[in-house]
Parts: C-alpha cells; structure tokens; sequence
C-alpha cells in the first residue's frame, strides 16, 4: 500500500508541475501587437552626463520588457539660442519629423523640456501622456492639466533612517544648511515631517550664517550626534566656492553624512545620499511599464526615492559597517578587501522546492490523517487500498490527458524511466511502451545539434540541484520536426543523492514559429528604425547648421517680400499714371495740330469767325481734359510717394487713418480694377493717429491681394469690407470678405511662414506671415482669424496707439 502512495505522490507531483509551467510559459509568451512609441526629451545635448546618466539607466531597466515599444530621443540643445525663436522653429522641425510617427508618451528630463512642452505639446503630441521630472514651483492649468510630474521623497528621511539602523549609539541629529529663504522653507517641511515621525532622536537645526558661529554650534556638540548637511551653499549670504577649505574649518572628528555626493570625495565623510539620475532613469522605467500593461497613469504628482547612497568604506569600518549592511545599489568609496561570501538563494529554485515540500508534506498528513480516520471507523485496510487505487486512477487519468509529456526517470540518461504519460504519442508519435523499452530511446530523437547542450544543461543542473529549462527540436516518428520546451528538477534523498528526475515536456512549434514571425518582424523594424534614426540624426545635424543662419534668413525673406511688395506698388502705380498721362499727352498733341491748323489760316487770311469759335471751344475742352488728366497724375504720384516712402520707411507719423487706407486702395488699384469686387471702407468718426503708416500700408495690401489670390479664386463678385474704430487709445481694423472661407486644420497654420494653399498659382506663404509680424511685433498688436467654409473670413486687428 505504501509503494501505491509513493506512486500517487509522484503523479501528483507531476501533475502541479506541469499546471504551474504551463501558466509561467504562456503569460511570458503572449505577443502583442501595437507598437508604443516613448519620446524622451532632454535639454542639453547628447554629451551631457545628465542627459547620458538617464538615458543609461532608463534604457537598461526597459531591457527585459516583452512588450513591444521604440524609444525616440531627442535634445533641445537651447544654450546657445534665444528660447522663445528657438523653440518655435524646433517645433515646426519636430511636427515635420514625426507627423506620421505615433507617440504615446513624452518624457521631460528637467524645467527647459517642460517649458517646450507646456507650449507645443498640443500641437506636436495632443495624444501623448507627459511625464516631467526636476522641475519646481509646479502650477497646474490648461497647459499642464494631463501632465503627471516625479516629484522626489523627502529624502533626508531615508538618511535619518539609514543611522538608526547603523548606528546604535547615536542621540541627537544636527542638521547643517544655510539661511537662504528657499532652503528654510524646505527646512520647515522637513521639521514638521519629523515632528510626525515621532524618531527618538534629538534634532538641532543650524541658526549662525558666519562660518565663526557656526564652527562654536558644531564645537558644542556631544559625541553621540551625527552631523547631517542640507542645502549648505551660502556663507554670510555669498556663495561658498571652496568647499574643502570651510569643512576643514568646520569639522574635527564629527561623524558626518551629506546630501551630496561631490562633497563626500573631497572630505572624509561617512557617506552622502545624493541626487541620482540612474533612479530617475529607473523612476520612468517604472511608469513606462505601468503604461505599457494598459494601465492608465492619472496621478498629477507621483512621488519616488531619487537619491541613492555613497559610502566611505573605509571611514565606515571604525564603525564595524561595511558593504553587505549597505542598502541596494550603494556606491562604495574607498573600497576594503574583506572576505565576506555572502550567500544569495536562487529565489525561483527556493519558491520551487518549497511548494513541492510543503504540498507533499501537506498530502501526506492528509493521506496519514485519512487512514486513521478509517482505521478509528474499524474499516478495513481493503478499503484504504480502494480508495488509494481510485484516486491513483484519478490522477493518472488527468496526467495521461494532458497536451503534454510528464515523465520521471531515475537517472539523466532516460535509459529507466519509472513514470511516462500518454501524451508521448500525441508529441512524437511513439508510443509510450516504445519509448519505456527504449526503442527509439528519448535522446535518440533530439536533434543532433541540441543533443550536447541538453546533456550539459541537465547535468548542470543536477550538479547545482536547481530546476532545469531546455528549448530544443526533435525529430518525431513521422520525420516531422517539432519545437520542444522541457523542464524538470532533480529528487534527492536525506543525503543529497539523486534518486529521481521529475520534468514536463511541451510542444511549443507553433508558439516557435509565431515568435520566429515576430522576430522577423522586430528585425525589419529595427532595421527600419536604425535607417530612420540614421536620417533623423542627419536631419537633426542640418537643423543644428540651419538654425544659426535662419533668423537672418527669415529676416532677409521678410525684406525681399516688402521690397517686392514695393516693386509690385511702383508697377501699380506706373500703369495707373499711364492712363491719365496719355489723355493729357493726346490732348496736348492735339491742341497743338489745332493750333497749327488755325495760325496757317490766319496766315494764308482764310480764318473766318466761325472756325475761330470752333477752334476756342475745341481749346477748351482739350484744356479741361488735360487739366483733369494732370491732376489725376498728381495724385497718383502724390499717394505712391507717400506710400513708397511709408514701406521703406521706420517713422511714426500723424495721418487721417481712413484718407489713408483709401490711399493704400488706390495704389493698388491696378490689381483691384481688373475685378468685379466691390471694396468698402467703413469709418464712423474721424479718425487722426500717429502711428506707422508703412504697416498700416503692408496690412491693408496683403489682406486684399490675399482675398484676391485665395478668397475670391472661384468667384466673380467678391465684396470686401473694412471698418475702422478707434476705441479711446486702441484702434481695431475689422477686414472681411465674403470668399471661400479658410479650413478650420489650416487656421492654426495661416501664420507660419511658406504656409500656402496656392503655391501652383505662385503664392509664397510669407503673405500672413508679414501681416502678423508687423502686427504683433511693429504695432504692439494682436491679430485674430475667424472663417467659415463658403462663408468667409474676418481679420480683427487691435493694437494700442502710442
């Protein structure tokens, strides 16, 4: 009956190995297939040590993550630009770089990054999710409502429990810091958060801002105080510049500790917990595998542990603390040769061993505690045997029906296997008995190339008494190749000695294959992103070469459009002049034929009364048209002068804003005329300002051409509006036209330059560019843009007289 528990001991064993493996190998193997795309974005350039420390660590802790993402870096780079021009020509370079990229997630390394993103984030990345760390004095509104920021633990708490834990004879706690406002004020949260702690030590708090009277606080101190130093930069309200020199001064065998890591290698401190870009580089990592699960991230603040410890090894030693006392990740300074073996338990073996351990001491009591139940019922030992046998069947049946093979063999050669389940048909087409006889032997039906490595990682394991993981092929009875996962631990005895191997064997060809797919894949891709890392790196080196030339460029290309503009006003008014110059020409060369003709028969006495009559009146009328012709051409030219003088000229002069505007029309007429559109000016009051009439001038002509060019392209009859106010010291330019009206996706677009929906027809894009340049920055204005499809468009302009 015994050897029948022993037996159902072993199945059962088998049956929860092959249970616990299958859950382990298809959670870790299920294959997703939406890409998530992480923007990482820092300030300085790609040589910083800030900006490699982060990018190190976050790329190293997101190393083992299965789920598929690409991490894009960028850097801003912004030293050796002004901010606010910089960031708007690296937004439009980022809209172009990643229009067809998706990106789900930006990260903002310090308080540059998260000012660009405060501005442009709507616009280059409105689905994204914002993570934004090392900035201060946060103030949520519309533009950082969806961000989440890292904000560090208060860390002087993880020092003041460090000494608790390792250093038993200490009382009392200095802390030494400047008077500096922002440093009291992170003092004050400090002390109210160790007044909540309840700690058993006392605490002082540097008051003296003189080196002197600070040197007679830390001399007063007893023995059983360790000094702790917090935001320690000012001496008498200046700078400290030689930190080594005022430590010397200050310090003669306290036991101190620093919050900075640079000061701890200069002196001979305990040790420093400092700032540390590897743990925010973890910190992000954390979140981005949160976000990556499919969880959603909706915390405003999420607080993590950013500093990580540095110890002076040797100065620690005096103390009898040395690394294996140190928390995770310490870095150690004046490193001792010690001796220490510190033994580290495989955690999955120990999990593994102990499950097994505890189950089976578990089945055991159940079985003992069930036969003395039977045996207090006076049942008959036949029925124990019964009951053993049924559920030896039971589990047997349940091992024999699993998509598996579940074996144990008493050695690791498979040449005697105690237990094998029915699964082996299914799996390698032979049957059980053929594989129990040996004929073919399991080993015989791997493939030779796995064969060495099978044995060796068996063997290995044994020799290691931990579980075993073996991917391999074989080759099945019907010459079919299949992919194969096997794992298996060893049994041993009260001393140590094997006695069994236990193990599961799966068919894994169609995961195989998919991964091989997906591996595939994952190489196109990663060869399509290093091609396209390739060109974005060219394209971020053309950007760092054009970025320095193009605020000269632009202001060329502003130029070249105004005196264009004024080329196109000189030929305007050229062909208009024409018109009235010819009439009085044609009149004066007639006058004079009439003329001639009169004096030839004055002279030959031909000229009776009635051609003399004839002659005055003719005079006349050549007189009037010649006049009216000639003061036609007068005010041509003076309008074109005035107006010439205006768009190359910088001054501010008084002017009738409405005579004015009428003037702009005029000189321009030679493109108007040639319409059907009607042209109003609208002004209710006499309006008399002093202001620059050149831009008054570049407003009202790039307005109307581009009704013009775009508005009116399909319409014969356009009408075009103007209304001028002057509210007491703000005059507002209401424009309208009643054309095709602007799509809402172009409206955010219309002023950035070369932005054009004509460019076939020659429009340049600098049209609306040079109207909101001369508003915003010439008039100290703002303009606005409402449109409707098939409606029309409204520019309100308002800017303040001076």
């Amino acid at each position: 009956m015994m050897q029948n528990i022993k037996g159902y001991i072993i199945k059962i064993k088998l049956f929860v190995i092959y249970i616990i493996f299958l859950g382990t190998l298809f959670a870790n193997n299920t294959p997703e297939v939406k890409v998530f795309g992480i923007l990482n974005l820092y300030s300085n350039d790609n040589l910083n040590k800030n900006s490699l420390e982060i990018k190190q660590s976050l790329e190293k802790e997101l190393e083992g993550v299965k789920l598929p993402y690409i991490l894009y870096n960028e850097y801003l780079n912004y030293n050796n630009f002004e901010q606010k021009e910089y960031f708007e020509l690296l937004s439009k370079f980022y809209l172009n770089k990643y229009k067809n990229t998706d990106i789900n997630l930006v990260l903002a390394t310090n308080q540059i990054s998260y000012e660009f993103l405060r501005e442009y984030k709507q616009k280059l990345f409105p689905n994204a999710k914002v993570i934004v760390s090392k900035v201060n004095n946060i103030v949520f509104d519309d533009k950082n409502s969806k961000f989440s920021f890292i904000k560090e633990e208060n860390s002087i708490h993880k020092m003041i429990a460090y000494v608790e834990d390792h250093h038993e004879n200490i009382n009392h706690i200095y802390i030494l810091s400047d008077q500096k406002k922002q440093t009291q004020d992170k003092l004050k949260k400090i002390k109210e958060d160790i007044f909540l702690n309840d700690y058993d030590y006392s605490f002082e708090f540097s008051k003296s801002t003189s080196l002197q009277n600070i040197r007679k606080e830390i001399h007063a101190l007893k023995e059983d105080t360790i000094i702790i130093i917090y935001n320690f930069n000012f001496i008498n309200g200046k700078k400290i510049k030689n930190y080594q020199n005022i430590f010397k001064t200050l310090f003669d065998d306290n036991l101190v500790y620093t919050m900075s890591s640079s000061e701890l290698k200069k002196n001979s401190f305990l040790g420093s917990l400092d700032y540390s870009n590897e743990m925010l580089g973890r910190s992000y990592a954390l979140l981005i595998k949160v976000l990556l699960k499919g969880n959603i991230l909706d915390k405003s603040i999420v607080k993590y542990d950013l500093r990580i410890f540095t110890f002076n090894e040797q100065k620690l030693s005096d103390f009898n603390i040395y690394r294996d006392v140190f928390p995770k990740d310490s870095i150690i300074l004046n490193k001792l040769e010690i001796g220490h073996n510190l033994f580290h338990e495989d955690e999955y073996v120990f999990t593994f061993l102990l499950f097994f351990i505890s189950f089976s001491l578990f089945f055991m009591i159940f079985m003992i505690n069930k036969m003395l139940k039977m045996k207090k019922n006076t049942l008959q030992i036949e029925d124990v045997n019964i009951i053993v046998k049924e559920s030896e069947a039971q589990v047997v049946s349940l091992l024999d029906n699993l998509p598996a093979i579940v074996y144990r063999s008493k050695n690791i050669y498979f040449d005697d296997i105690e237990y094998l389940s029915k699964g082996v048909f299914e799996l390698i087409a032979y049957t059980k008995e053929q594989i129990l006889e040996s004929k073919p032997s399991y080993l015989d039906i791997i493939l030779p190339s796995y064969k060495k490595e099978y044995k060796e990682k068996i063997k290995t394991a044994i020799e290691n008494k931990s579980p075993y993981h073996i991917r391999y092929e074989i080759k099945t009875f019907n010459d079919e190749i299949k992919t194969v996962y096997e794992t298996g631990i060893g049994v041993y005895d009260s001393s140590y000695k094997l006695t069994a191997i236990e193990g599961s064997i799966f068919d894994i060809t169609e995961l195989s294959q998919a991964q091989n797919k997906i591996l595939k894949l994952n190489a196109n891709l990663e060869h399509t992103v290093y091609e396209r890392t390739v060109e974005l790196e060219e394209s971020n080196k053309e950007l760092q070469n054009l970025i320095s030339s193009s605020k000269q460029g632009h202001q060329h290309l502003l130029q070249s459009e105004k005196m264009a503009s004024l080329g196109s006003l000189v030929a305007g008014v050229s062909h208009e002049i024409n018109t009235p110059i010819g009439l009085a020409l044609m009149g004066i060369t007639h006058f004079s034929d009439i003329t001639k003709d009169i004096k030839k028969s004055y002279k030959e006495n031909k000229l009776d009364e009635k051609d003399f009559e004839l002659y005055l009146e003719t005079s006349n009328e050549l007189a009037n048209t010649i006049t009216t012709s000639l003061i036609r051409a007068a005010d041509l030219i003076k309008s074109f002068k005035q107006i010439a003088v205006d768009q190359s000229s910088e001054e501010i002069r008084t002017f009738d804003l409405e005579a004015y505007v009428k003037e702009v029309l005029l000189s321009i007429r030679n493109k108007t005329k040639k319409t059907k559109h009607t042209i109003n000016v609208i002004c209710k009051n006499k309006i008399i300002i002093s202001s620059y009439p050149g831009a008054i001038s570049q407003i009202i002509t790039n307005l109307v051409m581009n009704s013009i060019l775009h508005a009116f392209k399909n319409k014969e009859e356009g009408i075009i509006n103007i209304h001028l106010e002057q509210d007491i010291k703000r005059v507002i330019i209401s424009y309208s036209d009643n054309g095709v009206g602007i799509k809402k996706e172009h409206l955010s677009q219309i002023y950035d330059p070369f932005f054009t929906t004509a460019r076939e027809e020659g429009g340049s894009g600098l049209g609306l560019n040079i109207l909101y340049n001369v508003v915003t920055s010439k008039l100290k204005g703002s303009i606005k843009c409402n449109s409707m499809l098939d409606v029309g468009t409204e520019f309100k302009i308002t800017f303040i007289l001076e």
